[in-house]
Formats: C-alpha cells, sequence, structure tokens
C-alpha cells in the first residue's frame, strides 16, 4: 500500500515489528509448515537480527562506556547473548530489558533512546535486586497469580510475548501483559475438528476459590498445551459437572 494514495488518518505503518520480522523468517524458512513447525513458532523466543532490534542492540553494544567498567560488563554480556530469550545464557535478562526500552520507543515511533542511559538504568536494577548482571531470565520474569509463582522465558516484541510487567515488592517482574490465550485448531479429511489451547492463568481468573483460578499455570511455562473438546464421545471422563440452565 502506498501512503499518499490514503488519509493519514488511516495511519499506514511504513516499518515492521521485531515479531513480523521473526515471524516471516521462521515461516519463510520452509515451503511447507507442518502443525508442529506453527506451534514451534508461536512458541518461539527469538529476536531479528533485522529490522530496529538489530540496530537497537548494535547502538547499545556500540555506545561509549566512558570509563563505566559496569557499562563495559553489560555490553560485554550483550556482544556474546545468542540473540534468544530462553532462558538459557546469561545475557537474557538483560537482552530482555533491553528489548523493554526499544520496544517502548519503537512501538510509539519515538526517537530512539540513549543507548549509555539505558544500559545504566538496567544495570542498577539488575545489581540492586540480584547482586549481577546475568541472573537467569526466568528468575527475574515471573508468571504471578495467587499462590503460583512461576518462571516465564520470552520477552517485549517476541513471539512468544511477555511485552510488560509491574516490579514486585521483592524486585521480580511480574508479567501483565503478553500471550494470553492460545489456540491451534486442525481438520482431518473428514472434516472433524481436533483442538488444544492454553491460557496463562486458567478458565477462571476472577474466582480465586475455584480449582481453574490457576490450573493452566504450569502447562503455559512450559510450552504445553491442553486438549480441547468439542464431540460427545470425547466429553465422557472430561465433564466436571453438568446441569441445566
Amino acid at each position: 500500500m502506498n501512503p499518499a494514495d490514503w488519509s493519514p488518518l488511516l495511519g499506514i505503518e511504513t516499518d515492521t515489528t521485531n515479531r513480523d520480522n521473526r515471524a516471516l523468517e521462521l515461516m519463510g524458512a520452509n515451503p511447507k509448515i507442518s502443525a508442529a513447525d506453527l506451534e514451534r513458532i508461536k512458541f518461539d523466543t527469538g529476536v531479528s537480527r533485522r529490522g530496529w532490534t538489530a540496530k537497537w542492540f548494535a547502538d547499545l553494544i556500540a555506545a561509549d562506556p566512558k570509563g563505566d567498567a559496569q557499562v563495559a560488563a553489560a555490553q560485554a554480556l550483550l556482544r556474546q547473548w545468542d540473540w534468544m530469550l530462553d532462558g538459557k545464557g546469561k545475557g537474557d535478562a538483560l537482552a530482555a530489558l533491553m528489548m523493554k526500552t526499544g520496544q517502548t520507543w519503537h512501538y510509539q515511533r519515538r526517537p530512539e533512546a540513549d543507548p549509555r542511559a539505558t544500559l545504566i538504568e538496567a544495570i542498577a536494577y539488575l545489581k540492586r535486586v540480584f547482586g549481577r548482571l546475568g541472573p537467569p531470565l526466568g528468575t527475574m520474569l515471573r508468571l504471578r497469580q495467587g499462590k503460583v509463582d512461576l518462571p516465564l522465558d520470552g520477552g517485549p516484541e517476541v513471539l512468544r510475548a511477555a511485552a510488560n510487567w509491574d516490579e514486585a515488592p521483592d524486585g521480580r517482574l511480574a508479567v501483565k501483559h503478553g500471550d494470553s490465550f492460545v489456540m491451534f485448531v486442525q481438520w482431518d479429511k473428514a472434516g472433524r475438528v481436533s483442538s488444544r489451547s492454553i491460557q496463562p492463568f486458567g478458565a477462571a481468573t476472577t474466582r480465586p476459590d475455584s480449582p481453574h483460578y490457576t490450573d493452566q499455570s504450569k502447562l503455559f511455562v512450559e510450552h504445553k498445551l491442553k486438549p480441547v473438546w468439542f464431540y460427545p464421545r470425547d466429553l465422557k471422563g472430561n465433564i466436571e459437572r453438568l446441569y441445566r440452565p
């Protein structure tokens, strides 16, 4: 679409997000995508090395530390980071914080934030809460609901989204915006439907006394899904209560 052909009120975007770029990279890698491929892509924690993220991390690494050893150490950590927010690398927590700041200015179409100042802010937080620059991502990023407190992977602007959070009293980051209801649906050649789904907490997120308040949380953090039952014969053995409205 040529923006000149349309009213500016439509807000036609001329840039791409990391999620766009990463999805295109993964979905364009093969001429066919299987159900397993699609599931893997949905839970992907990668950051694209193209677009705004490539420039942002290059600018962070290239910023003048001005003699600050902590800034230099943070840059070294980002240099060896593998561009995955899967919770396996020492640089994941720092990179997730950088993605959060980057997402903020990029999404709002604002000028790029100051790389050195961004690093200093993240260093101060990591040292204050964890005493080091490289805590495991899941130690910092948490799925919290009621008594449930579980480690998360993913981060802002990735397909495995953990886009926004609140800093809890213990300093951990309780995610409040990101992946929510996820559902995969398939039809076989006879037209029979099958499905699996997951939700970060459970089906009764507003009722703490319900057994379904957080009963999907562990599955969610493990990238697992539960079955969705459509047919009466499948419902046998999976009915909790029968009633007439």
